[in-house]
This record gives C-alpha cells, sequence and structure tokens, in this order.
C-alpha cells in the first residue's frame, strides 16, 4: 500500500474528501456516523498526512 494523504473540506453538512493516491472523492456526513466511515475510508491505506480546510467551528466535531 502506498503512503497517502487525505484532504478534507469540512462544511456543515458535509466532509468532502478526496484520496491522492488514486484520485478517489467521496463525501460523509460532518456528524459521528460520517467520522466513522471516514475512519473505515483510512484503514484502507498508510495514511501519512490529513489535510483540511475547515469553514467556522465544523471541524470540531472531526478534529
Amino acid at each position: 500500500m502506498p503512503d497517502d494523504t487525505i484532504g478534507i473540506d469540512i462544511s456543515k453538512a458535509t466532509l468532502d474528501i478526496h484520496r491522492l493516491s488514486d484520485g478517489k472523492m467521496m463525501s460523509f456526513s460532518n456528524c459521528p456516523a460520517g467520522f466513522k466511515a471516514l475512519s473505515k475510508l483510512c484503514a484502507q491505506t498508510t495514511v501519512t498526512r490529513v489535510v483540511y480546510e475547515a469553514t467556522g467551528a465544523y471541524h470540531g466535531g472531526l478534529e
């Protein structure tokens, strides 16, 4: 598995994800269920870095 970077654009309703290694893009709800789904995605590869763009205070739950 390649080392990977996950980019996240965080909004009130969603976490918009881009996985650098394969260009896969997806969206999860910005809530505990979405965080769990994101965790499963991250388990598929060796994540070396996560970068995110936060809007207001909407990144608090993810952090």
